[in-house]
């Protein structure tokens, strides 16, 4: 899907913008903004993306299987790996370090990542 689909528009980059504002608001005012801390919350993260989005639920397309789990399970090792490792790096980590880099203010916030 395009960048530029309404759907990505109006629906896609609000819902991971309100997540991520949510986490970093979370993430200061509780002062949880050490590394390990940072990973749980994109742990957290991936955990109800992964829901959200139906990447855990692998049964639309096999026949006789519940819709809400896969035929290796509801929570295979490809769900494991994006809720525990992809998640917490890349769709938040890396985000945030991006926008500690960029703004003095955040970076004062979140020692360890600047």
């Amino acid at each position: 899907m395009p960048i530029f689909h309404p759907f990505t528009l109006f629906f896609a980059i609000p819902l991971y913008l309100s997540h991520f504002l949510l986490f970093s608001t979370l993430a200061i005012y509780y002062k949880k903004t050490g590394l390990s801390a940072l990973y749980f919350f994109g742990v957290i993260y991936g955990l109800y993306e992964g829901f959200i989005t139906k990447v855990i639920w692998k049964g639309y397309d096999v026949p006789n299987s519940d819709p809400r789990f896969g035929p290796d399970g509801c929570f295979d090792f490809f769900s494991f790996s994006m809720a525990v490792y992809y998640h917490p790096i890349f769709s938040w980590m890396q985000p945030l370090a991006i926008v500690v880099i960029m703004s003095a203010d955040v970076r004062r916030k979140f020692r360890d990542l600047g």
